[in-house]
């Protein structure tokens, strides 16, 4: 068992590494969407970046046709996990939401994907 100053400084970095945790497995959540013209949304993340996505691309295709009627598209809907939803016949990832908001890539949005130099 450890003395009450030490005790309570472990316990604070523990909290401190939770947070973190929870802020990077979250940040890229959308928090809230406005529905703009022309199939453009303005989305809103949990670390506070805000962006437009133009989804037009979409429209019509797979999927996707149900938004040839523009009131279905409308009708968009933050999931549980901070993605966009519509109904039960559509959702799109909040990372890939992020990344098109935002202009950053797969390897900005998630250091671990950055592969460095090798040198014998």
């Amino acid at each position: 068992m450890l003395a009450g100053d030490q005790g309570a400084r472990l316990h604070g970095a523990v909290m401190r590494a939770k947070v973190e945790v929870w802020m990077e497995a979250n940040m890229h959540k959308v928090v809230a969407v406005k529905v703009l013209e022309d199939y453009k949304l303005d989305l809103v993340f949990a670390n506070g970046k805000r962006g437009i996505v133009d989804l037009s691309r979409l429209v019509g295709k797979g999927v996707f046709a149900l938004w040839g009627d523009y009131r279905v598209f409308r009708d968009v809907r933050v999931g549980t996990s901070g993605e966009l939803t519509w109904g039960e016949e559509v959702d799109l990832c909040p990372d890939a939401l992020y990344m098109q908001a935002t202009g950053q890539r797969p390897e900005d949005v998630f250091p671990s994907l950055k592969h460095e130099p090798i040198h014998a």
